[in-house]
């Protein structure tokens, strides 16, 4: 019988990358009847995403049929697609500079929703489930993430619908219109890094 005999060398091991992690967080809106909701859906810290994907439902006794998507990224370049039937969507982006999610506060996907004209007051539970498709990283590594959610309000008097133009880099000048419901002579606008006049 052979005996074993250990011979000293190299140990190689082989070492699992560690799966990237992303926290995403859903705004808290409040909107009234008949107005609009404008969910953000934004990463909790600065990451580079080049792939993301949502889905929502929203509740019918409350919201009526998604209204639109947006997505933004740090270099203007998201590319994607986005389909709605009634209260549920489904949303993928791209960016192949993996720049979504890139600055910190800057919503990765802008929901919008009108409100029913007779939507109770009250609250509902929004949640994003981002697991109907990949969250990849600049290498093409996929994140671990969790459904994210938050509270909506039905009240209060102030809603908006839409800013335009809504996202980009703009010439100092450009005039920003925002429509919406609610507005009066005490109402301002604030945009972060921008001076208005």
């Amino acid at each position: 019988m052979a005996a074993l005999r250990f011979v000293p060398g190299f140990l190689c091991f082989t070492l699992a990358a560690a799966t990237p992690t992303l926290g995403l967080r859903v705004s808290a809106e409040t909107a009234p009847p008949g107005g609009y909701a404008q969910f953000k859906i934004t990463v909790a810290a600065p990451a580079q995403i080049s792939t993301a994907t949502i889905a929502m439902t929203f509740d019918p006794t409350v919201f009526g049929p998604v209204a639109s998507i947006s997505s933004f990224s740090a270099t203007g370049d998201q590319n994607g697609s986005a389909g709605a039937s009634g209260s549920t969507l489904s949303a993928t982006v791209t960016s192949s500079s993996a720049s979504l999610g890139q600055l910190p506060g800057q919503p990765v996907f802008v929901v919008t929703v009108p409100i029913l004209a007779t939507a109770k007051a009250g609250t509902s539970t929004i949640t994003v489930d981002p697991t109907q498709g990949p969250w990849k990283d600049q290498q093409g590594d996929t994140y671990l993430i969790t459904p994210a959610s938050a509270t909506f309000t039905v009240g209060g008097t102030l809603s908006v619908q839409s800013a335009t133009p809504g996202g980009g880099l703009l010439p100092s000048g450009t005039v920003v219109a925002i429509n919406g419901t609610g507005f009066d002579s005490t109402t301002t606008v604030g945009i972060s890094g921008v001076v208005i006049q």
